[in-house]
């Protein structure tokens, strides 16, 4: 995989993470479900239903300072995304 995608992917990833614990989540939300729609429709709602599970995911790991969930948040994340790219091609 090229170098910049993969250091795209895991910034993106960690930055929707971190958004999910913030008043900017549904914007962010609403925003990566149209993306969705846009470039894969067949999956949107499979993801839009993961963003909802992960936001709840994220905030009690927030609350619980549980430092490997919210890695393990970005790693999920991080592959959503570099597969919409993949699969854009």
């Amino acid at each position: 995989m090229d170098p910049e995608l993969t250091s795209l992917t895991q910034a993106a990833g960690t930055t929707l993470v971190t958004l999910m614990a913030t008043e900017a989540w549904q914007h962010t939300r609403d925003g990566l479900t149209r993306l969705w729609q846009r470039l894969q429709p067949e999956r949107a709602q499979i993801v839009s239903d993961e963003l909802d599970a992960s936001r709840e995911e994220a905030l009690r790991a927030h609350s619980a300072a549980d430092q490997e969930m919210l890695s393990e948040l970005c790693l999920q994340w991080q592959g959503y995304l570099r597969r919409l790219h993949i699969n854009e091609r």
